[in-house]
């Protein structure tokens, strides 16, 4: 009796106004007992390009922990400009 947990992404889309997309990522969460689908299930994560510090700083999402495909898109989207805007809108949206 073999039993397999597996996540496999199912999609990767960009929500959100403005230039600062945030990326969704929904994952199926896959059961599996010899070979034959048990379960199951969907999560959805949603990656935001950071959060301020009490001295309006962006601090970076870390994305270390996440897919590949996750973090090459973060890098290629998520440029200084953007960064930047979305620190400019957190701090607007805290007033």
């Amino acid at each position: 009796m073999s039993v397999i947990e597996r996540t496999e992404i199912e999609e990767i889309e960009f929500i959100g106004p403005g230039p600062y997309k945030r990326i969704q990522a929904r994952y199926c969460l896959i059961k599996e007992n010899d070979g034959v689908e048990e379960s199951r299930s969907t999560e959805y994560k949603i990656f935001a390009p950071g959060t301020l510090d009490s001295e309006d700083n962006l601090i970076e999402t870390d994305l270390s922990n996440e897919d590949v495909e996750i973090q090459e898109l973060a890098s290629i989207h998520w440029t200084d400009e953007v960064k930047e805007s979305w620190r400019q809108k957190l701090i607007t949206d805290k007033s």
